[in-house]
């Protein structure tokens, strides 16, 4: 009797928790704003030539991924592969590769910069499919192509945000990859999350996947977009004010080429997913980026991960900066990515290291 109770109660626990999973889930996907009816309305960003020396092209990977190259007339002395963060596509960051591209050419050498639409993201094949494991080894595949192509032997991941965490994880495995540069990471795999995640991690999430994995879920249930999109202001005293950019908001969610919904098994892999090495074991270079007024990635998170990042590392931080740091500082970001990429392959990393790694860019 017992027995039956305990399953009847295990079966209604179940049955709540999904219920207030999916009554979340809807809530989330703001309807009060019209949200759905302004999704995908606007023009796609484009990977665009405007602004530099080099030409484009566009590469179909094995995968199914959509690679996109901006290249220089002559030979490359390092290649970039930028990643792009979940819900985006790498249109969006046209204006960081343009600044990449042409602050090489003003250091006195040229770089290839390419972009890559992860699975499931973008013009890369099945649209809201992809687990992270995918993702890791999709940016892995283009590294090596990239190697091949250009014959120059360095090949330097940049990423944000989940495309971050893709790029530190493929970065540390890919013998391919020279050094990564990543703008806020938090390595879901080594943290505690909030209740409703862990659930999803769990025996819960096994049940719910068996039940809903192929069922599209709006990614607001999962991502708050208000803090993900900001603008930070500061006076010339030196205080910042954070607000919510509805402007980049807007542009992203009139995109076609954005991904707002995506099947309960791909989001949940962003949580379960295991590294094949834990994040001290890691011996490639890397650059971490933060912005101090960052309310997806707070400097605490950023500071813990930094500390147990093994191998070569600098932390560099825009006091005046928000989650935007590579796309609305673009300029200044190029400046270091490059200046630390250059001083990776001279063998002077360590010239670039301060008393204290928390200084602005």
């Amino acid at each position: 009797m017992s027995m039956k109770i305990c399953v009847s109660f295990l079966l209604l626990l179940f049955l709540l928790v999904s219920v207030a999973f999916w009554i979340s889930t809807f809530l989330r996907m703001d309807f009060r704003e019209g949200w759905v009816k302004r999704v995908g309305i606007g023009e796609g960003r484009r990977w665009t030539a405007d602004g530099i020396s080099g030409g484009l092209r566009q590469e179909r990977m094995p995968s199914g991924c959509m690679l996109n190259a901006m290249e220089p007339a002559g030979d490359s002395r390092m290649s970039f592969l930028l990643v792009h963060d979940v819900s985006e596509h790498i249109g969006n960051f046209a204006v960081t590769a343009v600044s990449i591209f042409n602050q090489c050419e003003k250091e006195g050498f040229s770089c290839a910069v390419y972009g890559i639409d992860l699975p499931g993201h973008g013009r890369s094949e099945t649209r809201g499919e992809f687990t992270m494991q995918e993702m890791i080894a999709s940016v892995g595949e283009a590294a090596s192509w990239i190697k091949n192509t250009t014959r120059d032997g360095a090949v330097f991941l940049v990423g944000k945000g989940i495309g971050g965490e893709v790029a530190f994880q493929a970065g540390s495995v890919f013998e391919e990859v020279t050094g990564m540069v990543v703008n806020g990471v938090l390595l879901p795999s080594e943290m505690k999350h909030r209740p409703q995640i862990e659930y999803v991690k769990g025996i819960v999430g096994e049940i719910l996947q068996v039940l809903f994995g192929d069922a599209k879920l709006s990614l607001a249930a999962f991502i708050s977009f208000e803090r993900q999109f900001d603008r930070i202001d500061c006076g010339a005293a030196g205080a910042c004010a954070w607000h919510h950019d509805r402007e980049m908001y807007e542009d992203n969610l009139r995109d076609p080429l954005s991904l707002w919904a995506a099947t309960f098994s791909s989001l949940r892999s962003l949580f379960t997913y295991k590294p094949v090495k834990s994040s001290l074991e890691n011996e490639t270079p890397i650059l971490l980026l933060a912005g101090g007024q960052d309310k997806v990635i707070p400097l605490a998170s950023v500071r813990s991960v930094f500390e147990r990042i093994g191998g070569p590392k600098l932390l560099r931080i825009d006091m005046e900066a928000g989650h935007q740091v590579l796309q609305q500082h673009h300029k200044q970001a190029a400046r270091l990515i490059v200046a630390w990429s250059a001083a990776v392959l001279d063998g002077k990393l360590s010239t670039l290291m301060p008393e204290s790694p928390y200084l602005n860019l």
